[in-house]
């Protein structure tokens, strides 16, 4: 199993970029948080996380920065459509920040990792000690799988929402690259100082 192919992926609005170029991905206890950070989220749903106990070492799901290992996940629907109350997003405003499990391990970085939606009552958490078993735990079928809607695939959409939970900040410098929906939010990261080798151009990676 080669993690380095073990994608990571977490979306963020392209207002959160200019933050993350200077102190990377951090996590809303971090010193060095975001005090204008813009959330895509259902705001009950993190409210929700931040009240729910990991069983494996009682810390709280809500202090962990979430990845998913695919893209175009169930969550972006929503945010793309404006559903439970969200303010629609286009997505041009929606940037993929992209990493990879063996950069995690790299750095050094403390992480558990589920085997579906962590918020569920179905979802187990996993740690170090079983990384290499990574791809029998997370059902990659699923998170690939694109038919996810109405309640005969309930089961399928879980599994699709399978985590990567990353406890401490993330340097700029591990973010491997970008992927944004067209050459217009190419540009804006351009401008904003992200080399354009770094930024991967992917409409299919949105609804």
């Amino acid at each position: 199993m080669n993690l380095n192919e073990i994608k990571l992926h977490r979306l963020t609005h392209i207002s959160n970029i200019r933050h993350i170029i200077t102190y990377g991905i951090t996590h809303k206890k971090s010193l060095n948080r975001n005090p204008n950070y813009k959330a895509i989220g259902d705001s009950g749903l993190i409210d929700k996380r931040s009240a729910i106990i990991i069983p494996n070492n009682n810390t709280l799901l809500g202090d962990y920065i979430p990845f998913y290992f695919g893209t175009r996940m169930p969550m972006l629907y929503i945010i793309q459509k404006g559903f439970n109350g969200l303010v629609l997003i286009d997505p041009e405003e929606l940037i993929y920040c992209i990493t990879n499990v063996q950069q995690i391990l790299d750095m050094e970085i403390p992480f558990l990792f589920t085997n579906a939606h962590a918020s569920t009552k179905r979802c187990r958490f996993y740690g170090f000690d079983q990384v290499n078993q990574l791809e029998e735990i997370v059902d990659f079928v699923a998170v690939r799988n694109q038919t996810w809607g109405k309640e005969e695939n309930l089961d399928t959409k879980h599994k699709k929402e399978a985590e990567f939970l990353v406890y401490t900040d993330i340097p700029f410098n591990g973010i491997t690259n970008f992927a944004v929906y067209n050459s217009s939010a190419q540009k804006q990261l351009i401008d904003l100082g992200i080399h354009a080798s770094q930024i991967v151009i992917n409409h299919k990676y949105y609804y």
